[in-house]
């Protein structure tokens, strides 16, 4: 059996909400469903968090009415609409990592952010000079000196 990722379970959640026809939830308009932007299944620009914090967010605040003890005590069954494709997902992990492999990827994160290497890859700039804050009262943007 496949194992389901975060964006097919939202695409499965989203499927579920609107009775199992995909024409409706690529017409949906619930643009404040936290799941609004990965419905169709693929993560759009427009998503605020990545789709496993996104489910997280979703279990805490639109399912369990922020309680976050209810969300770890979730069964994932509901009598109305059946099983929740989310559920695996709602404490913000896949279950398909295993703790083992996000101890190494912890680890690595800490050893290339101790050596000062840029985790999130090379940025590169247009501007020759180092950047420097000024003081103002208006913005909290840095200025090219």
């Amino acid at each position: 059996m496949k194992k389901l990722t975060a964006l097919e379970a939202i695409r499965k959640f989203c499927l579920q909400c609107q009775g199992g026809v995909s024409a409706n939830v690529t017409e949906c308009q619930h643009t404040a469903c936290p799941f609004y932007a990965y419905r169709l299944g693929v993560a759009l620009p427009a998503g605020k968090h990545r789709p496993l914090k996104t489910i997280r967010a979703y279990c805490v605040e639109e399912c369990q009415a922020g309680n976050q003890g209810q969300v770890d005590d979730c069964q994932g069954d509901t009598a109305a609409a059946g099983p929740c494709p989310a559920f695996l997902f709602r404490m913000g992990k896949s279950p398909n990592v295993t703790a083992g492999t996000r101890e190494k990827r912890r680890a690595a994160n800490f050893r290339q952010t101790a050596a000062g290497k840029n985790v999130l890859g090379s940025i590169s700039t247009r501007h020759s000079k180092p950047f420097q804050a000024t003081e103002s009262s208006k913005s909290t943007r840095p200025e090219v000196v």
